[in-house]
Formats: C-alpha cells, structure tokens, sequence
C-alpha cells in the first residue's frame, strides 16, 4: 500500500521516499532526511535515478492539484515536493 488517499501496489522504497518529503517538511534536510531513509533496509531497493524520477513525478502531481484547489495545504505539500525534485536534480 503506496497511499491510503490513493491505494496501489509499488516498490517498497516509496513509503520511506513520502516520509523524506515528510521529514523536509519538518524541517529536515533533504540530506538529513535521505540519511534517514537510508537506515531502512527497504530504501536499498531503488536507485538514485528511481529516486529522482519519484521527486519530479511527486512534485508534478502534487503541484496539479495545488494549481486545482485553494487549500494551503497542498499549497504547502506542493512546495517541499517541488524542493525536494529540485535537490535530487542538482
């Protein structure tokens, strides 16, 4: 289970890759909060690329419903989405 908003089947890595964007949200780096991720045996199943593919469609995603609603919170979800994307790419 990916999401409970959005129920689907996918690679283990990807509920620990929510949490960072989570933990950025926290405060967190996004360095911080992949050192995290790393600690968990299920982050070793993706690569750099699947991680960085996962930020940018997150962000992507995130960022169209935003642009559909009025809610600051997904405002908010939005934007540490799209930092997170913008880390992975630099």
């Amino acid at each position: 289970m990916v999401d409970w908003g959005w129920p689907a089947q996918g690679a283990g890595w990807v509920d620990a890759a929510f949490m960072v964007i989570r933990l950025i949200g926290a405060g967190h780096t996004p360095q911080q909060a992949e050192q995290w991720a790393a600690g968990l045996d299920c982050w070793a199943g993706g690569t750099d690329e699947d991680r960085t593919a996962f930020a940018c469609h997150v962000a992507g995603l995130w960022s169209m419903r935003a642009a559909q609603s009025d809610s600051l919170a997904a405002q908010n979800r939005a934007a540490l989405a799209r930092s997170y994307a913008t880390w992975r790419l630099t």
